[in-house]
């Protein structure tokens, strides 16, 4: 179903309390407002408020990181896209939006895998096209990050750096997360106790929403340099999504103070408060 076939299909479903009159507005604007800013800012709103809907939530998660390749904020919005599909993998165009996004920052064999997806749902969408050029773009492309480590791991399969390198690689672009955890193990297994690779790893487990394990290597990553901003700024997040608010926000802010912009940092990696 194409984006603003979406929209307008949540936009004309149901009745609107009074109570909701606000949100409601915020929805138009996530819509309709001219203003770019103000678009963004109202899909989020509309994301984060309690009483919207999963399909609304999808439908803004979506515009929202739309908004956000046009920054060229792509990792923000490749997470955005990830959790729309999350509420429902039947989204056609946003699989071509993130296959886009993908493309914007490189990653053409993840631009095509989205095009494939979207092709599987529609065969007459414009994935077709895109995937022709994302094929071509890919086949002249320079070996990526990626595949360099690949290939250095072949070589080397017990090297914990190399493990925990394409781990932390999968797990800012938000991509092959299992393939990341695999990763994250394995160098955990090699070089146990590592305050780097739990860092990694609890990156992962939160791109995963495993947020309990995320919690847990981040409290393995402070225990081992307690003053390491981007570790309690992790932990900071885990504790927020379990429901410990007042440590979550104490980390976040003893975070800031050992590194300033470690939250515009995570804020590129996809994940905010």
């Amino acid at each position: 179903m194409r984006l603003a076939a979406l929209l307008l299909l949540v936009a004309l479903s149901g009745c609107t309390p009074a109570g909701e009159a606000s949100l409601e507005e915020q929805w138009r604007l996530c819509q309709q407002s001219l203003v770019p800013a103000q678009r963004l800012g109202a899909c989020s709103t509309v994301v984060a408020a309690e009483g919207t809907t999963l399909e609304r939530r999808a439908a803004a998660l979506t515009q929202r990181g739309m908004e956000r390749v046009q920054r060229g904020q792509h990792v923000r919005a490749i997470a955005d896209f990830g959790r729309a599909l999350r509420i429902d993998p039947n989204l056609v165009e946003t699989y071509i939006e993130r296959g886009l996004a993908h493309q914007a920052r490189g990653a053409y064999a993840s631009a095509v895998a989205d095009f494939d997806l979207a092709l599987a749902l529609d065969m007459q969408s414009r994935a077709g096209y895109l995937r022709d050029d994302a094929l071509q773009l890919l086949a002249n492309a320079d070996p990526p990050e990626i595949e360099r480590l690949r290939i250095a791991i072949e070589r080397d399969p017990f090297d914990a750096s190399l493990r925990n390198s394409r781990c932390w690689a999968f797990a800012v672009a938000g991509e092959q997360l299992d393939l990341a955890l695999y990763d994250c193990n394995e160098a955990l297994r090699l070089a146990p106790g590592d305050g780097n690779y739990h860092d990694s790893r609890g990156l992962v487990h939160l791109k995963l929403e495993n947020f309990a394990a995320a919690h847990a290597d981040y409290e393995a990553a402070v225990a081992a340099e307690p003053r390491n901003g981007h570790f309690l700024y992790g932990r900071g997040i885990a504790r927020l999504r379990l429901g410990m608010k007042a440590e979550g926000e104490a980390d976040l802010v003893a975070a800031e103070q050992l590194q300033v912009g470690v939250a515009t940092l995570y804020a590129s990696y996809g994940v905010e408060p």
